[in-house]
């Protein structure tokens, strides 16, 4: 049997979250649409911006249930999540950062789907880490701790309390302003809450032979 986690334990197993929706906020709700806005002609932008975030979605739905079906069975001095979680994320910020310097349509292209590409690596191995340290019995809180970030998450993609605000700012990075900066949050955030889940997924201990992953 699983130990009882505490809340808190529930919250670190949770705070890969925080960074993917950091992440994703920032980049699908303001980076991409001023980076294309600035590369291609105006009355292109939107096909180019629906072509990319489609082609992005066929990837989601094909390497993420690819990788965590495959973390289900790995074998690692590490565990089993943590490699496939730890790898993905790193690849995160080299594909962002060909984002964020990317020079033409072509780059960006390359930058995104990449993106696309590692951060589900890492996305699905993470849907499987919850039921793995936390106690069934536990698992609806935990559970719902996380549809509170989801929630979150897709708040922060459809509203903006200032529009004009907003659009100002879309048009400064389309220039260049504050390109750097924003992409540097993105990288320390995200960098920083994927290593609190996977030092979390370190610090349980196992507890029968389907734990295992936990040993050190």
């Amino acid at each position: 049997m699983k130990k009882p986690v505490s809340v808190l334990q529930m919250i670190t197993v949770n705070t890969y979250w925080v960074g993917l929706s950091f992440m994703w906020n920032g980049l699908m709700a303001i980076v991409l649409p001023a980076v294309i806005a600035n590369t291609v002609p105006g009355n292109e932008k939107n096909t180019y911006l629906g072509l990319l975030t489609s082609i992005g979605l066929v990837i989601a739905v094909i390497i993420q249930p690819l990788s965590g079906a495959l973390s289900d069975s790995w074998t690692s001095r590490w565990g089993r999540r943590r490699p496939w979680i730890t790898i993905g994320t790193l690849f995160d910020f080299v594909f962002l950062a060909v984002i964020g310097w990317s020079g033409g349509l072509t780059w960006l292209f390359i930058g995104y789907l990449g993106l696309q590409i590692s951060s589900n690596i890492a996305h699905g191995p993470a849907q499987g880490l919850m039921p793995d340290v936390v106690p069934p019995e536990q698992l609806a809180g935990a559970s719902g701790l996380k549809i509170f970030i989801d929630g979150q998450r897709g708040r922060g993609r459809g509203r903006h309390r200032h529009p004009a605000r907003f659009q100002s700012r879309i048009c400064r990075i389309g220039h260049g302003a504050d390109h750097r900066s924003i992409f540097s949050d993105r990288l320390d955030h995200h960098l920083r809450n994927t290593g609190t889940a996977i030092h979390a997924d370190r610090a349980r201990q196992p507890m029968e032979r389907d734990d295992r992953f936990v040993s050190h």
